[in-house]
């Protein structure tokens, strides 16, 4: 993994595999839901840029020292620039298509408010430039420094805290008193995807 550095060896074939892997393993799922935050609920989309960002990481992977911030980095990156070629294709925003669970709902009256909140969040995340928006996902729900965030995207701090600003006065606009009681990022469905 790390080229660069002369104190560790090479991987086998089969190291290599079990490492790549187990990174697959441990991350895919949680990278599928923050890439879903970041282009506003478009499930689809966001794998395809998480199994992309994948691609790029086994191309590359013998340069990568710390993989799961890489990966946050190529895919909050690739968000941005991607996010403007898909609104082309894209009339809406794609639903996210949940999978029934096994286990019974203890309140569908608390779950269904709970997917409207959901949907509310996605909507008016959708509302937000991208670059507002991946940044709103990386530090309020990947709980990034402004400082991590702005080395990633090649900005400047005060610039994010600009960014940030910007979509909380959009968000507190859209939700008003009912947003200091929303989470904008929980949905059971994450759970499943």
């Amino acid at each position: 993994m790390g080229a660069t550095d002369p104190g560790r060896r090479e991987l086998t074939v089969s190291e290599f595999r079990s490492e790549y892997d187990r990174c697959y393993r441990t991350y895919h799922r949680g990278l599928v839901v923050m890439a879903t935050h970041m282009l506003a609920g478009d499930l689809h989309q966001a794998q395809d840029l998480v199994n992309d960002a994948f691609v790029k990481a086994f191309r590359a992977w013998d340069t990568i020292d710390n993989p799961k911030y890489w990966l946050k980095k190529v895919i909050a990156r690739d968000a941005i620039r991607s996010r403007l070629r898909w609104k082309k294709r894209l009339a809406g925003l794609a639903r996210i298509h949940a999978a029934e669970r096994s286990r019974p709902v203890p309140d569908p009256a608390a779950l269904t408010e709970q997917r409207e909140d959901y949907n509310r969040v996605m909507r008016a995340l959708s509302v937000l430039s991208d670059r507002q928006r991946t940044i709103a996902v990386l530090c309020w729900h990947e709980e990034w420094s402004q400082t991590q965030v702005a080395e990633t995207l090649g900005i400047t701090p005060s610039s994010v805290a600009e960014h940030l600003n910007r979509a909380s006065v959009k968000l507190a606009r859209e939700f008003g008193a009912h947003g200091e009681t929303l989470n904008y990022f929980h949905d059971d469905r994450k759970d499943r995807l």
